[in-house]
């Protein structure tokens, strides 16, 4: 019986320890790629964006305080690929998200907002404002690494303050990526739905 028990345990013995060695190697992995989370970068939705996996992840914020929503950017290739700080990063921001209240309602950036009270003031003296850039250069992203933001050091490229584009009380939000190049809906653009950020702006 004994020696039963010890064949048996010597023949498990590789599979436990082959078990071990690749949950090691994916710990690995996950820090040479940077992209293990933590409470300062929190969970990202993750989408696609030409080549690259974009992410976006963000916490709950106090009305008046910053709502920090970082980005991520993944490279799943086995060579470099690049961003544009302005043509694909602020583009994102501005034109490729929209935000919803709690009753799915989508809710005006501060642009728009800007864009109707002047056409009231003047309605058809305003053409569709065109997208420009000023500062604009490419951010490498190396083969199969991600880079990303955090919450303690919310750099530009990185991290966007949300109040920057939305008025916001306090409430649930959802934000969600706009899907490039799909059909239009009744907002313009076509939300990816699967791909919602929860949005949290808490009363003080």
């Amino acid at each position: 019986m004994a020696g039963r028990f010890s064949r048996k345990v010597s023949r498990l013995v590789p599979f436990l320890l082959c078990g071990l060695i690749a949950h090691s190697q994916d710990r690995t992995n996950d820090r040479r790629e940077g992209c293990a989370t933590s409470a300062d970068t929190g969970q990202p939705i993750l989408f696609q964006r030409g080549h690259l996996i974009w992410g976006l992840s963000t916490k709950p914020a106090s009305l008046g305080d910053k709502l920090v929503v970082v980005l991520w950017l993944y490279n799943p290739s086995e060579s470099p690929s690049s961003v544009m700080t302005c043509s694909d990063i602020d583009h994102f921001w501005l034109r490729e998200i929209e935000l919803f209240d709690s009753a799915g309602k989508r809710i005006l950036s501060r642009v728009e907002e800007t864009r109707i009270a002047e056409e009231k003031q003047n309605p058809g003296a305003f053409a569709p404002d065109g997208f420009q850039c000023f500062r604009n250069f490419a951010i490498t992203i190396p083969a199969r690494t991600c880079l990303h933001g955090s919450f303690s050091d919310p750099q530009y490229d990185f991290a966007r303050d949300l109040n920057t584009y939305y008025t916001l009380p306090p409430g649930r939000y959802s934000l969600m990526p706009i899907s490039k190049g799909e059909p239009e809906q009744a907002s313009g653009r076509k939300t990816q739905q699967s791909l919602t950020l929860p949005i949290t702006v808490m009363d003080r």
